[in-house]
């Protein structure tokens, strides 16, 4: 009998299993929230870019 690698329930039949899109096998109440939590994994936040500064300052450092 084969667990589901999310939630770690055992799975009694194949129709309670679902392919991620990574490959994983989940079951089926598991595969929106594990699919889900691939993307916000995936997505970089934007804040950790630099702003690009042209001028007389452009070569010294803009972290404090």
């Amino acid at each position: 009998m084969a667990n589901c690698s999310n939630c770690k329930k055992a799975l009694s039949c194949g129709c309670q299993k679902r392919k991620a899109s990574n490959g994983v096998e989940v079951c089926s109440n598991c595969i929106k929230n594990y699919e889900a939590g691939l993307i916000q994994k995936t997505i970089k936040p934007l804040t950790t870019q630099q702003p690009q500064i042209w001028g007389a300052n452009r070569y010294k450092s803009q972290i404090k």
